[in-house]
């Protein structure tokens, strides 16, 4: 094996330290806002179907009332559903009202089917683009349906970080969490659990920390 002179080592040296360095700083998409204000939006059920005709046989009753308990739930059990502390950020705030009302006009009748589903994250960066009158000067957080599927017993989220200003998309990913609970409100309020859960065990240092 040949052997490196003491010029070409202290040059790799020099290099790996180089590489090392950007490396660690930087980082994942969101550790540059780290220390900014975010939001949590909500649930936004706009994109949404309901797979599995047999989990939802009161559609009127889930777009009256359940799609806001699906997002007050955040607040009033937020020990529970603890957003902040799985992402692990100092400044945090909710719009939550703002989404109520946006997904006030879902027809969840409307959106009920039995084959699978599934949106793109161009579609998210789209749907993104229309959140007129979410305003401020931080980072959006909120949780895309793409589905809530019966025969899985799973629900399916883009887990969306957003430029509140500009709109633009920093971090979308796809996740998916697994219902449980008894009574609907609970059953897929378990789904969203289940994905926070995961957010404070693994993606928050894929997100914030060095990559």
């Amino acid at each position: 094996m040949k052997k490196l002179n003491k010029g070409t080592l202290a040059l790799a040296l020099i290099c790996a330290v180089l590489i090392n360095f950007s490396f660690v700083r930087d980082g994942g998409p969101l550790k540059a806002h780290q220390d900014k204000q975010f939001t949590w939006y909500g649930v936004d059920f706009r994109l949404a179907k309901f797979v599995g005709s047999s989990g939802f046989n009161d559609p009127d009753e889930i777009s009256k009332h359940y799609l806001t308990k699906w997002n007050n739930i955040i607040l009033e059990e937020s020990k529970k559903y603890d957003i902040k502390g799985a992402l692990k950020i100092k400044k945090y705030g909710y719009k939550i009202d703002w989404m109520i009302g946006q997904n006030s006009d879902v027809d969840v009748a409307a959106n009920i089917q039995g084959d699978s589903y599934a949106i793109t994250a161009d579609a998210v960066k789209k749907h993104i683009k229309g959140y007129h009158g979410a305003d401020g000067d931080g980072i959006g957080v909120a949780f895309i349906v793409e589905s809530f599927n019966k025969f899985d017993e799973k629900g399916y989220f883009w887990v969306t970080f957003f430029d509140e200003k500009t709109k633009e998309v920093i971090v979308s990913e796809k996740m998916n969490g697994k219902a449980k609970g008894f009574g609907l409100r609970n059953y897929w309020s378990g789904t969203m659990y289940d994905v926070i859960k995961q957010i404070g065990s693994t993606k928050q240092k894929k997100w914030f920390s060095k990559k």
